[in-house]
């Protein structure tokens, strides 16, 4: 069995080398040996590997990165079938919040009908939510708004009045945490989101107002 330090040093020599074929081969292989008694580790291993599918950052197709949403999904709901919000709390709530991530990530590829995403901001919503049951104002704030800053994008994507208004409601929320002194970018991004909100709500009161008279 590899040392944790050998294994660490073969997977920066992958990563350097943009060699993701062998990079997820170690990961692979260190998943398999480290046992579930080691949760810190086995749980760290398992998102890790799920990132390398994700365009995350730097990574980007282009640079030869497996895209595959496909898989990092299936790594998460493996690791939801292992842990529990009443032992892993924590890691259960980072997996939700990871999840959601995921499938908002999928709404922005260009080649998303819009029936899938209908399908992946109501993913989104669950998975959010659930997060939320451990990523609470008061003990993870800054985690907390980013969250209901991805529950309002999601409404927003389904489109109708009621998920409009609901959207509102969550980036108005975000403002008990992102104040202009404190978060001085993220609260003006908020704002902008809002005022383009009510923009799209007296649109949407516009055309129910107009179907009515059909």
């Amino acid at each position: 069995m590899k040392s944790t330090e050998e294994c660490h040093r073969q997977l920066f020599q992958a990563e350097k080398q943009a060699d993701w074929g062998t990079y997820i081969r170690l990961y692979q292989e260190a998943i398999r040996s480290t046992p579930f008694t080691n949760l810190d580790e086995w749980f760290a291993l398992r998102i890790n590997l799920a990132r390398i599918y994700l365009p995350l950052g730097a990574r980007k197709a282009v640079d030869g990165a497996p895209i595959d949403f496909r898989k990092a999904i299936e790594i998460c709901r493996k690791i939801l079938r292992k842990i529990s919000i009443s032992k892993d709390s924590e890691k259960w709530a980072a997996t939700h919040f990871f999840l959601g991530g995921i499938y908002g990530m999928k709404n922005r590829k260009a080649n998303t009908s819009n029936a899938r995403k209908v399908i992946n901001a109501g993913k989104v919503i669950q998975h959010f939510s659930d997060a939320l049951r451990i990523y609470t104002r008061r003990n993870y704030p800054y985690d907390w708004a980013i969250i209901k800053a991805g529950l309002g994008k999601a409404f927003i994507e389904l489109g109708s009045r009621k998920d409009l208004l609901l959207a509102k409601r969550h980036y108005s929320d975000i403002l008990q945490v992102f104040t202009q002194k404190k978060y001085p970018e993220d609260w003006r991004d908020t704002i902008q989101v809002l005022t383009k909100l009510d923009k799209l709500i007296q649109l949407s009161r516009f055309d129910d107002r107009r179907r009515s008279k059909q």
